[in-house]
């Protein structure tokens, strides 16, 4: 039985240990170059200030047909102030706000201004050139990007190599890349994640694929433990270990660093969720509760008379609409990121008001026991930073129900931020910790992670390189 365990080891690592040591080697790519993504701070700093001397007309025929919708946003698109409203997935309702007429849908030269435009207000400069119309590439093929396809895909030929893809739905650039980060990321994202284009977009077979993938990785490690284990102490001439050379180096390394490489391949597993396990309830029905109706055609017209008439705050490049317990505010950006929220009648700022502080738990959880609740200006052990940015303040509600679950409301607008309820706190620390060490706020602090992280890394990407060159110098002979 144990020949066979040898066995069985060494064909599971001849079919299946290649795939293990280029997830040990792409991992340490992506410690240091994360995938392509466009976050809020980003699109915002390539938005310019919206131009009020050209806005806006209310044309009431045409704002009449948004009744129901589930959010409005004013912003520029290719020099001309713009109302975008979102009803379910439908992304295609614009509205010229110069003109008050619906606008026609994004064409090749409107895309070509949004991106000159960003590129001028980010500060990265150059021109835009315009390479293609496509459906999906590498950078864009998540299921996050369907609504917005076709794109546009731009070249700015400033010395990053920076491209821009913006949406011809809606006119919004959805996607920026470098060429630093396109390099690196086919060997770190593109192939830890088996991230290819023809097969991340059928996402099903994609997922079966990684998770399967992750199985087989699994079942040859604890094996290969197993069988060194038992071969420790076998050695002679004073040697615990009968083997030699690259197998003695294996043989150790998996030893020392087996269980890090289990730890790894397993919460790996988990962040695919595989058939359900750690799924936790969506927060659809507390972001209802909490907007507590959908936008009026009515309160759209308010806003857009009130547009006409309101001097914006200097350097407002985004307004949005955010609803609270059926009072509608517009919440103005600039382009740091410097939030204001607006009445949504006279578009004057007003901070969220008191009482929805003392309501805000009985919207999300009605009769539901509160357990904690209060502003919290740091990090928790489920809400904080890491190589994404998490922002402070935020008001947190633990409640006292089965799940203890709890809440992160935007302390500028009330908004939900985050919901975690039992399967989420074990898949934070089933997948966050033991796959990227977020067990401590001291452990994500760098250089500390790094000096941790690293050492193991190299362990196990020693033992599983030897292991791929031991099985395929056996196939040799």
């Amino acid at each position: 039985m144990f020949r066979l365990l040898i066995l069985v080891h060494r064909y599971l690592g001849i079919a299946f240990g290649v795939i293990v040591a280029l997830w040990c080697l792409s991992g340490f790519v992506m410690m240091y170059v994360q995938y392509p993504d466009l976050n809020e701070r980003e699109y915002l700093a390539g938005l310019p200030a919206i131009d009020s001397s050209t806005c806006c007309i209310a044309n009431i025929d045409v704002l009449e047909q948004l009744a129901g919708v589930d959010e409005i946003s004013v912003e520029m698109l290719a020099g001309q102030p713009v109302l975008r409203a979102r009803q379910g997935r439908d992304l295609n309702l614009l509205v010229n706000l110069s003109t008050g007429s619906w606008l026609a849908p994004v064409d090749q030269e409107m895309a070509m201004q949004q991106a000159d435009a960003f590129l001028s207000a980010s500060g990265i400069g150059g021109e835009a050139r315009f390479l293609a119309l496509i459906a999906r590439d590498q950078w864009t093929v998540a299921g996050y990007f369907n609504a917005y396809r076709p794109l546009y895909q731009f070249a700015a030929d400033d010395d990053a190599g920076t491209q821009l893809y913006v949406s011809s739905v809606n006119g919004q650039v959805v996607q920026s890349t470098t060429s630093t980060e396109r390099f690196w990321n086919w060997f770190g994202a593109v192939i830890h994640w088996i991230y290819p284009t023809a097969l991340r977009q059928n996402t099903a077979l994609w997922s079966q694929v990684v998770i399967w993938l992750s199985i087989s990785g699994l079942f040859l490690v604890v094996v290969g433990i197993y069988v060194g284990i038992k071969q420790y102490g076998a050695g002679v001439n004073e040697s615990n270990s009968p083997y030699q050379g690259l197998k003695l180096w294996h043989h150790y390394s998996g030893l020392i660093f087996g269980m890090v490489t289990v730890t790894w391949l397993f919460s790996g597993l988990l962040s695919m969720n595989p058939w359900g396990a750690f799924e936790g309830a969506g927060s659809f029905e507390e972001r209802s509760r909490l907007q507590g109706s959908a936008i009026t055609s009515a309160e759209v017209i308010t806003i857009v008379e009130a547009l006409e008439n309101t001097e914006l705050l200097n350097g407002t490049v985004q307004l949005r609409s955010a609803s609270i317990d059926g009072v509608l505010a517009l919440i103005a950006k600039n382009s740091e990121g410097r939030v204001t929220r607006l009445n949504g009648t006279t578009l004057r700022p007003e901070p969220v008001p008191a009482k929805i502080w003392s309501r805000i738990a009985d919207l999300v959880g009605p009769a539901k026991i509160v357990r904690e609740s209060g502003f919290i200006d740091s990090g928790d052990n489920y809400y904080f930073s890491h190589h994404e940015e998490a922002s402070f303040p935020v008001y947190r509600i633990v409640f006292n129900d089965a799940e203890r679950t709890r809440y992160y409301f935007d302390a500028d607008t009330a908004e939900l931020i985050q919901k975690f309820d039992r399967n989420r706190r074990w898949n934070r620390w089933l997948f966050l910790g033991l796959h990227r060490g977020d067990f401590t706020s001291l452990m994500r602090q760098r250089p500390i992670w790094d000096l941790i992280l690293l050492p193991l890394l190299i362990g196990a990407t020693i033992g599983a390189i030897t292991g791929v060159w031991m099985g395929y110098s056996r196939l040799r002979k």
